[in-house]
């Protein structure tokens, strides 16, 4: 069945706008696959993700690889005795994904750098899925890679540059306003 189920859905891209929502994969799969396999789906797309699937275990070490290298990486970028500890560091099974994180890190644009970011993890998901046609764990990595679209989807410059604007305006203007009171007409 999942051979099926799988190849009726749409290919996916980085390139594209996802072709339908991680929710609308969700509810065409349970229709069709067991309990067990919705619930193992479903753990692997949380955040974070969890599974008892050998893919499910080794996307798990991905992400939370992934995740420490990012978190290491911001406490370098902060002044010294900023941050009491950095993350601790993990053993790092996947030599490839480090590498293409290292170079996200190069970019000083923080929307360039996510956009690497991803490309790394659709990477390895993609390679997985080719490894495994149909299987589950190319099912487990199509629902992930779903997920990723929308994130970046959800990605624009325009409203992220007015959020931080935004942000900054509410942040500074208490502080503005102490170093600067307003006189008080008379």
């Amino acid at each position: 069945m999942r051979v099926f189920l799988l190849a009726s859905f749409p290919s996916l891209s980085l390139q594209e706008p996802a072709p339908l929502t991680l929710e609308q994969f969700l509810t065409r799969c349970d229709a069709h696959l067991p309990e067990s396999e919705m619930e193992e789906l479903e753990r692997v797309c949380a955040m974070p993700p969890d599974g008892k699937s050998d893919f499910a275990k080794e996307w798990t070490q991905a992400w939370w690889e992934v995740r420490n290298f990012n978190d290491r990486a911001r406490v370098k970028r902060l002044p010294a005795g900023t941050v009491e500890e950095s993350p601790a560091d993990l053993p790092y099974r996947f030599d490839r994904l480090r590498a293409q994180s290292t170079a996200a890190w190069d970019s000083a644009n923080p929307l360039e750098r996510e956009r690497i970011l991803l490309l790394a993890k659709w990477t390895w998901l993609e390679e997985r899925r080719r490894a495994a046609p149909y299987s589950q764990a190319d099912l487990l990595a199509y629902a992930i890679q779903l997920r990723l679209l929308e994130i970046r989807d959800a990605w624009d410059e325009e409203k992220g540059a007015g959020q931080f604007e935004e942000q900054t305006k509410t942040f500074m203007s208490p502080l503005l306003d102490q170093l600067f009171p307003k006189e008080i007409p008379a």
